[in-house]
This record gives structure tokens, sequence and C-alpha cells, in this order.
């Protein structure tokens, strides 16, 4: 942080930011793509959901 300065430092972290929303709201327009969680703290938690996939297989 002393090298790039609080101002820098900042305006890269609110970059960050700018980009999770930008990745969740493409996301969001996509088939079979799923956004689990986010963009909280510059993370996006997404998924592929393929349609022959069942939601939840168990084992007996």
């Amino acid at each position: 942080m002393q090298v790039l300065g609080t101002d820098e430092f900042s305006r890269r972290v609110d970059y960050g930011q700018t980009l999770a929303e930008l990745g969740a709201l493409t996301l969001s327009t996509m088939e079979n793509w799923e956004l689990v969680s986010g963009p909280h703290f510059a993370i996006i938690n997404f998924r592929y959901n393929h349609p022959s996939f069942q939601k939840k297989q168990t084992m007996h």
C-alpha cells in the first residue's frame, strides 16, 4: 500500500467490485448458469446446471 498509495489501492478495490458485479449480471443472462452468491467483496460464486443432471442424487 505504501507503493500504490491509498487512492490507487481504493480505485483497484472498486474496480474489482465493479468486475464482480458485471460478471454476476452476465451470468444471470446465461442459460444453465446459476449465481450461487455474490457479488460480495469482489467475489462471485456460480455453477453450471446441466439440464440432464438431477438436482440431488441419493445413493441407497
